[in-house]
């Protein structure tokens, strides 16, 4: 599995990366909107994307995203809340939300990856 992880602050998206690598998925990071289309052009299964990126809305890039690939789950994080209506962008992109601060496991859980085995 390979998941773009698209998130502006550095050390949340190398705290993102790192989890979801331990995971057993494979990771593509970014920054940017333009970042994030171009690491959909290689084949991926899911995408985490900033609400906020530093060249644009995060949703945008959520859109692009979701038209390359319409079977990625998409998950919009943010600090600030986001309706569904939002959420929706067009009506073929399906996403969830999850608000900062939140879990690692939470993520693990809505991108479907296999939680860790407990020694």
């Amino acid at each position: 599995m390979r998941i773009i992880v698209a998130e502006d602050e550095p050390a949340i998206r190398t705290l993102l990366s790192r989890a979801i690598r331990r995971h057993g998925a494979s990771v593509a990071e970014c920054d940017t909107v333009a970042g994030a289309i171009e690491a959909a052009c290689q084949p991926f299964d899911a995408a985490v994307i900033d609400a906020n990126l530093a060249d644009g809305s995060g949703l945008d890039a959520a859109a692009w995203i979701a038209g390359i690939n319409p079977t990625a789950r998409i998950v919009i994080c943010s600090g600030f809340p986001i309706s569904p209506a939002e959420l929706g962008l067009a009506p073929r992109v399906s996403a969830s939300f999850l608000q900062k601060p939140f879990r690692i496991e939470q993520l693990i859980e809505v991108l479907g990856l296999a939680p860790l085995a407990k020694p």
